[in-house]
């Protein structure tokens, strides 16, 4: 996809550039999983997509299509989830009906005024307890990706 193609996709939200050309990657299991947004998701060698579109009944997922079809199947897809997170990763990666993939990714782009105000309040707690966390989401970060 050209870039003149991934800067229409991106519309009229100038955060989303930031997503252009840009790719996360994850190992599960043997399998090295690639997701570039706005440009195609793989699985080793097999291609489980190219982006289609955003999701018009959930503004926060990316549609990928047209992947390598499945031995006597359909062709390949892949829902991305693109959550708010302070750096680009993909967090998982699922098969949960054959041929159709779901992930979800965290970046920065996404990121609302109040998921920032919420960070700052946890990071202001964090900063009052000393550094150390008293249990709160602390962990939820390091159980979403020991899921992988």
């Amino acid at each position: 996809m050209s870039l003149d193609n991934k800067l229409k996709h991106v519309g009229s939200d100038a955060r989303m550039t930031a997503l252009v050309d840009l790719c996360v990657n994850t190992t599960i299991g043997q399998d090295l999983y690639s997701v570039c947004f706005f440009g195609s998701a793989r699985q080793g060698s097999v291609n489980l997509g190219s982006y289609d579109r955003w999701d018009a009944e959930d503004p926060a997922v990316m549609l990928f299509s047209q992947g390598q079809r499945c031995w006597d199947g359909p062709a390949r897809s892949l829902r991305l989830r693109v959550v708010c997170g302070s750096e680009p990763v993909l967090l998982n990666l699922g098969e949960p009906s054959r041929c159709s993939y779901e992930a979800t990714a965290t970046h920065w782009s996404i990121c609302s005024e109040s998921d920032v105000e919420s960070a700052r309040g946890r990071l202001a707690l964090l900063e009052s307890n000393g550094g150390h966390s008293s249990g709160g989401d602390a962990g939820s970060g390091a159980s979403s990706r020991a899921e992988l």
